[in-house]
């Protein structure tokens, strides 16, 4: 019976996985979320001295973090959908789901205004 229930959740949350239009697996959407939350935490300043001096360098600045920060919201949209289903809620409008990453690397990464 336990075998059934995990067999019907799998293929449940697959198939919330495959309505996010997501470019990886789950295990590699978490796994690159993962890692990509460690760097930022960990090594995003390493080597900032040096990348300010030149404009590769300032690009790298601002295109690394709003590359991982779109690997974590990536990762948090399937938290999200996996738990709706869990919960069974509805999940939300798919333009919401589609955007949902853009809109996040903006707002961590924009520089308008500031």
């Amino acid at each position: 019976m336990n075998a059934l229930h995990k067999e019907g959740l799998y293929k449940q949350i697959s198939e919330v996985v495959d309505r996010l239009h997501l470019s990886r697996t789950l295990d590699e959407t978490l796994h690159l979320a993962s890692s990509s939350r460690n760097e930022i935490a960990h090594e995003l300043c390493l080597g900032t001295q040096v990348d300010i001096e030149s404009d590769q360098g300032r690009k790298r600045l601002v295109d690394q973090p709003s590359n991982r920060i779109r690997r974590i919201s990536e990762a948090h949209l399937l938290v999200l959908a996996i738990t709706a289903l869990l919960t069974h809620e509805e999940l939300p409008r798919e333009d919401y789901l589609d955007a949902y990453s853009d809109r996040v690397v903006e707002w961590a990464c924009s520089t308008a205004g500031q």
